[in-house]
């Protein structure tokens, strides 16, 4: 499974579950920082669940550490004036990516989906949960179904020089400091975690999560395990899926009963009778909304970041997961998935079937297919033949 990018050995993880254990983690990992910090997210909503983490990074910058922080234009609202305020008399650089309201209009259709937390050279974590309360801490609900991974050692120097263009983009009067606070650390860890920081973005060439999850599909021999949310998966990823399950590799796919966007959870199920012809097991998570975006094959590699497998992520975004090959590690996660699984519900092949009227199933072909063709225009905008915006 190891493609041109190896994976370097010294490291230690650590999974991290959405809730108040993620903000607890972040917090931590601010406090532990002595001479940098770079951190990115889609989404940061100000609250009360996000303002202590707002005020640790607040209290660094006042301590001399230098503070970067970036969110989406998108994903994000506008950040309050008063934090504003705070963060710049406090000597925070902070930026947006890609504002909606921009003259900069290649930018549409092109968004920071990545969530990235970095201090210094040896810990970072990075995943797929957004900061905000309705994420973490809902009212009346369990915590979205999340995950992030904690990483310290080697892999860290490596994940920084996969997003430093980014902050020398947005930061440019920092750009000296940037490259010459980039040091590679010695790690002496025991046992040794194999790690690799991957990235997606298309607009400058990268597509390395895709293609390492299409390897390690191809490759697998006993078992694939997905949690996923906006699941439209492209042919290659479907044909690589079915040749596993032919030549008798278990397949389980754990989808939401429940999305926090309805549109996208209706052209997913369309997919949902091929799934079921070519032998692959569909369960469906109800307790919360189902946010994760993990895989487990053959109960040693593990993915986990801000990869969604579908058009939008593999040519529109930029994303990072981060793979591990530990046998500990993928343990741990497969007993998360057994714990979903046994809360989710399995979707039988023939009540599926006999359950799912014709109109229904018109309409999750209608809506599978016009939500990739307004992907496609949408993806259009933000392709163009240089990358000026980017230069």
């Amino acid at each position: 499974m190891v493609g041109k990018q190896t994976y370097t050995r010294n490291n230690r993880v650590k999974l991290v579950k959405n809730g108040p254990e993620y903000i607890k983690a972040c917090i931590e990992l601010i406090r532990e920082a002595k001479e940098k910090i770079l951190f990115h997210t889609y989404i940061f909503e100000e609250d009360e669940v996000t303002a202590p983490v707002a005020e640790e990074l607040i209290k660094k910058a006042r301590e001399g550490v230098k503070v970067f922080f970036l969110i989406d234009g998108f994903g994000s609202p506008e950040l309050g004036a008063e934090l504003k305020a705070r963060f710049n008399k406090a000597g925070i650089h902070w930026d947006v990516f890609a504002p909606v309201f921009s003259r900069r209009m290649e930018h549409i259709g092109r968004r920071l989906h990545q969530k990235v937390l970095v201090c210094d050279n040896n810990k970072a974590l990075t995943g797929g949960i957004n900061l905000a309360a309705k994420f973490i801490c809902p009212t009346g609900d369990n915590p979205w179904l999340d995950y992030a991974i904690l990483i310290e050692g080697e892999e860290v120097y490596r994940l920084q020089r996969k997003i430093l263009r980014l902050y020398r983009k947005h930061f440019p009067s920092q750009k000296s400091f940037l490259r010459e606070s980039l040091a590679k650390e010695s790690f002496n860890f025991e046992p040794k975690v194999p790690a690799r920081a991957l990235v997606n973005d298309f607009m400058r060439f990268k597509t390395e999560i895709h293609r390492s999850f299409i390897k390690a599909l191809r490759e697998s021999k006993e078992s694939i395990k997905i949690t996923a949310t906006y699941f439209l998966p492209g042919k290659r990823l479907l044909r690589e899926l079915k040749r596993a399950a032919k030549r008798g590799v278990k397949i389980e796919l754990i989808f939401a009963e429940r999305s926090d966007h309805r549109w996208e959870r209706w052209p997913s199920r369309y997919l949902y009778s091929w799934y079921l012809e070519n032998n692959l097991e569909i369960y469906e998570w109800g307790d919360s909304i189902l946010h994760a975006k993990a895989a487990l094959v053959d109960n040693k590699w593990v993915s986990i970041g801000s990869y969604n497998h579908n058009y939008v992520s593999r040519y529109g975004c930029l994303e990072l997961n981060v793979e591990v090959l530990n046998d500990q590690f993928a343990q741990e996660m497969d007993l998360e998935f057994e714990r979903i699984k046994a809360r989710s519900k399995k979707i039988n092949r023939d009540s599926w079937r006999e359950n799912t009227s014709w109109q229904r199933k018109a309409f999750y072909f209608i809506t599978y297919h016009l939500s990739n063709v307004l992907t496609f225009f949408s993806l259009l905008i933000a392709i163009r033949k240089k990358e000026d915006s980017e230069s």
